[in-house]
């Protein structure tokens, strides 16, 4: 995967791309040394306190300015449990004729057993508390997907 963001970047573009458990990375990168960190389709995997630590760690890497983008899967009715998201997500999973009845059983039982979506609310709260100022929900698709975005304020007199 990072091979292919590579290839997209024209020849000379200062970007670093890493392939590493999240978490791990994240706490033993150095403080202040990315402009962005981009996170796609994976913090869904930890729970609210997971997510908490992770993104104080994601402020904490971020130099003054520094952008963190965040897609990732969330529970649309705010205040509904874990239970109640996943039931949702997997009725919905049902309309999708192109997946066979395999397909749609090995996704419940990765989305049953790994996934910990946040409602929007609880989510840029999350962020919030980490320090990030103007987090804002980019896109949500109304039911699964949504992007948010938190910045690192730059230091006074920079």
């Amino acid at each position: 995967m990072a091979n292919a963001a590579r290839a997209s970047f024209p020849t000379g573009c200062a970007v670093s791309f890493v392939e590493a458990d999240m978490t791990d990375y994240i706490e033993d990168c150095p403080s202040e040394s990315c402009d962005v960190i981009i996170s796609t389709l994976a913090i869904h995997h930890l729970d609210k306190e997971g997510k908490a630590a992770l993104f104080a760690h994601v402020y904490r890497c971020l130099a003054p300015g520094g952008v963190f983008l965040w897609g990732d899967v969330y529970n649309s009715v705010p205040g509904s449990s874990r239970d109640e998201a996943l039931q949702r997500w997997s009725s919905k999973m049902k309309q999708y004729p192109a997946l066979t009845e395999e397909e749609r059983e090995n996704i419940w039982e990765h989305a049953s057993t790994y996934d910990i979506p946040e409602d929007l609310p609880t989510a840029e709260a999350l962020l919030n508390e980490a320090g990030f100022e103007g987090v804002e929900c980019l896109f949500k698709d109304g039911f699964y997907i949504a992007t948010w975005v938190g910045r690192k304020a730059v230091q006074n007199g920079a």
